[in-house]
């Protein structure tokens, strides 16, 4: 009798722990007092498994939703009409109590798992009650516990398993949305937000620029009195001046009047040089305390102007960095300057050199060349070192690349590779190679005092490049 209701759909309370499962009755096996339910649904969630069983002691209520299909009636007689509760009493004696608290006990802690699926039960013949679970089935751990308020947070209920089966199409619903309808759409509203404006034609920028729309910068930011024979930009677009020996002139001597000493000038623009020097000479590959005996040689030649002063400052500031320096100045004719700073240079135990003697046959990493021009000083009359011939051959025959502080406008005798220049730049030759400019923190009164319109070019930076324009 048990089989002639196969096929029927039924809703099966099982009270408030285990819930209403409702499915087609797929197998009533009275020797194990179960029903199996295929498609089922609890609460209204679709089981992941395909069959559940369930024990007649769990069940509460049974409603018939729907009688049997075509194909499941040819396989069974047509039922009796029975009233609810008939389906009890068509199994034999129920399952021990004890061993119906138990299950009932195993079956309420499943229930209240933090997992969200729906977990198969069935019950073994010959098991006692005893509730089996599905293998891979574990005790809820605090992830699982924090996965399940996650998903409450965001969703407002857990998320079912059997929800997520189903994989998303993103490329059908992407083309369901139509970005050219939307665009034109807004495009025809009169009164449209700045972004929208910005995504219509949109643009691409550097990592130092600002996306949003700022101040139009006034490329022209110094002016100079008087002819300008050459114009620099800097790699912003800065356009720099130049200006004649005369103002270079006025201004280093009004800077230094107002306090700002050649000393002070000299530490700047020697500390700029020390950092271009280092990563000529190879940075942090080259001087390196386990490559002491790779240590690069530096030799500077110094006049006995005011190039020679900042040329002295230089070796000094090298030889702190543990480069050995050799200093070649003239015998006689320095100024108090330029002797103080040979003087602290001398402490450094480096060489100083009168003469070309002490470098014939030896080697340089690197040549800075610190003579000036006797027309670009206050007293043109000074005579050039003796040396000075043999120092340009000696330089021509090397094969080291050549640095140049504050050359005159028209070359050295030879070809440098970079030029460090201060304040403002003259009009230098291409002999005097790529120039960079030393912020010389000279305040903006001073320019002001000789008519220059000055605003300071050199941003985040101490000495930046400047390249002629065209």
């Amino acid at each position: 009798m048990a089989a002639q209701w196969v096929g029927y759909t039924v809703a099966i309370n099982c009270g408030s722990v285990l819930g209403t499962f409702k499915g087609v009755i797929a197998k009533v096996e009275a020797s194990d007092q179960s029903i199996t339910l295929r498609n089922a649904d609890r609460n209204g969630v679709p089981c992941t498994s395909r069959e559940i069983t369930i024990r007649a002691t769990d069940i509460k209520d049974l409603e018939i939703l729907q009688k049997s299909f075509p194909q499941d009636q040819a396989q069974a007689p047509p039922p009796q009409p029975f009233q609810n509760g008939q389906v009890k009493s068509a199994f034999h004696a129920a399952a021990p109590h004890s061993s119906h608290d138990g299950m009932l006990r195993d079956l309420q802690a499943l229930s209240l798992s933090p997992i969200r699926r729906e977990i198969p039960i069935k019950l073994r013949p010959g098991s006692s009650g005893r509730c089996l679970f599905p293998d891979g089935f574990r005790s809820p751990s605090k992830k699982d516990r924090h996965f399940k308020q996650r998903d409450v947070a965001a969703f407002g209920s857990p998320i079912d398993n059997a929800v997520l089966e189903e994989d998303f199409d993103f490329e059908k619903n992407l083309a369901l949305f139509n970005k050219q309808a939307e665009y034109e759409m807004i495009n025809q509203q009169s009164s449209r937000p700045d972004l929208v404006k910005q995504a219509e034609t949109p643009q691409k920028y550097r990592h130092d620029e600002n996306v949003l729309e700022a101040t139009p910068a006034k490329y022209r930011q110094i002016k100079v009195p008087g002819n300008i024979s050459l114009e620099y930009v800097t790699d912003s677009g800065l356009v720099v001046p130049s200006i004649s020996i005369s103002l270079r002139n006025q201004l280093l001597g009004l800077s230094e009047r107002l306090g700002v000493t050649i000393e002070r000038q000299a530490e700047l623009m020697g500390r700029a040089a020390t950092e271009i020097a280092l990563q000529l000479l190879g940075g942090g590959h080259r001087l390196n305390p386990r490559n002491a005996h790779q240590l690069p040689n530096v030799v500077v030649f110094c006049g006995s102007q005011r190039s020679a002063v900042l040329g002295a400052n230089c070796a000094r500031q090298l030889s702190s960095h543990g480069i050995p320096v050799q200093v070649v100045i003239p015998e006689s004719g320095i100024s108090s300057e330029l002797y103080r700073e040979l003087s602290m240079f001398r402490l450094t135990k480096n060489p100083v050199l009168t003469n070309m003697q002490g470098l014939t046959g030896k080697t340089a990493d690197l040549i800075i060349v610190a003579i000036d021009d006797p027309q670009m000083d206050d007293f043109p009359n000074k005579p050039q070192p003796d040396w000075l011939p043999f120092a340009i051959d000696w330089i021509k025959s090397s094969r080291a690349p050549v640095m140049g502080l504050d050359p005159p406008p028209q070359g050295t005798g030879v070809e440098l590779k970079l030029s460090l220049v201060g304040s403002l730049p003259l009009a230098h030759s291409p002999n005097n190679g790529n120039l960079y400019l030393c912020n010389m923190a000279l305040p903006v009164s001073i320019y002001q005092e000789l008519g220059i319109t000055y605003k300071s070019p050199f941003g985040p930076k101490f000495f930046i490049p400047i390249h002629q324009k065209s």
